[in-house]
């Protein structure tokens, strides 16, 4: 084959128009995005609300990262009694990401994502109420928002469930019961719970 340094240059350009285009598009496409998110948002639209703001706080996302707007917007939403939003909030609260650490701020959010069935929002309460984050620590308490998790099949709340049952927290010390929600963390797809799970029948005998 003949080397033709002209047919290279033109390959090269090609492939850089090729690039430049693809590249305009995406931008185009995330900038349709962005602006379609946020007019819904603006009418009212708690899920349009909550939708843009997890774009907002991911790092490879088709929006630059933002975690600021993030935080406003999931207010926004969970002010409107979009659930999911409520827990985020609360979560960056307790992270400290994208708005100052609190606590408080924290528990509040996540008391009123759990109030409407949010069962991760409920786990956190457990750990809050059982460690005294953000007040009293209450371990009688923290076993019925951990039994309210488990109740909405988040495995995480079975398996703090299971720790409540298993040492005698807030409960009644069972190895059974413990075995149960270990048990049940496992089936969640909470593999913390089936090693638990296993130790428990380890200790039991088979006696549950």
């Amino acid at each position: 084959m003949i080397y033709n340094p002209s047919m290279k240059k033109l390959l090269k350009k090609a492939f850089l128009l090729a690039t430049i285009l693809f590249v305009t598009i995406l931008n185009n496409t995330a900038n349709a995005l962005e602006e379609s998110l946020q007019e819904a948002c603006d009418n009212k639209n708690m899920k349009a609300c909550s939708m843009l703001a997890l774009f907002y706080i991911e790092d490879d996302g088709p929006l630059d990262k933002d975690l600021s707007k993030a935080v406003k917007l999931f207010k926004k939403a969970c002010n409107g009694n979009w659930v999911s939003a409520c827990h985020n909030i609360g979560y960056m609260y307790h992270q400290g990401s994208g708005v100052e650490k609190d606590l408080y701020k924290a528990k509040s959010y996540y008391q009123k994502a759990c109030s409407e069935g949010h069962p991760e929002s409920c786990g956190y309460l457990a750990v809050f109420y059982g460690q005294g984050y953000a007040g009293e620590k209450d371990d009688f308490k923290a076993a019925e928002f951990a039994e309210k998790s488990c109740n909405a099949d988040s495995g995480w709340g079975c398996n703090i469930l299971g720790f409540f049952y298993n040492e005698g927290r807030g409960v009644r010390k069972n190895l059974c019961s413990a075995l149960e929600f270990y048990g049940k963390a496992c089936d969640n797809k909470f593999s913390t719970g089936c090693s638990n799970y296993a130790r428990i029948v380890d200790e039991t005998k088979g006696d549950c």
